[in-house]
């Protein structure tokens, strides 16, 4: 973990849990408000090796293309919500914004089937 990161906390319902660390910088406006909320609650849904989660944190900002790599921790400015590759993939569209990565339990998102709840929060 860098000095410049915010560790976020993520349990998935019935399938376990995972450290996210977000950049202070590029993902200032998920760690401030994280910081108002302390806890988000939100549901998280596997798609195309992605998985979305709904955290209900809306900011006017454009995302930017580029190819993205495993484990990266997207947020998705159209879809208001954090994505987590599960594959590197290429985005040749203005969805995303690479803020951080999985520090611990990749694996856990992997599991997910179907739509699932989790819980996000600071240590």
């Amino acid at each position: 973990m860098s000095m410049n990161t915010t560790v976020l906390n993520v349990r998935v319902l019935g399938y376990g849990e995972a450290k996210l660390a977000i950049d202070n910088d590029k993902g200032f406006f998920i760690v401030s408000e994280f910081r108002k909320k302390n806890t988000i609650y939100g549901i998280a849904m596997l798609y195309k090796n992605v998985v979305n989660i709904s955290i209900n944190i809306k900011k006017g900002i454009r995302g930017i293309p580029g190819v993205f790599k495993r484990g990266s921790v997207l947020y998705s400015p159209i879809y208001d919500s954090l994505a987590i590759v599960l594959n590197d993939f290429e985005s040749r569209e203005h969805n995303y914004i690479e803020v951080g990565y999985v520090e611990e339990g990749i694996e856990t998102f992997e599991k997910i089937r179907g739509v699932v709840k989790l819980r996000i929060s600071l240590p």
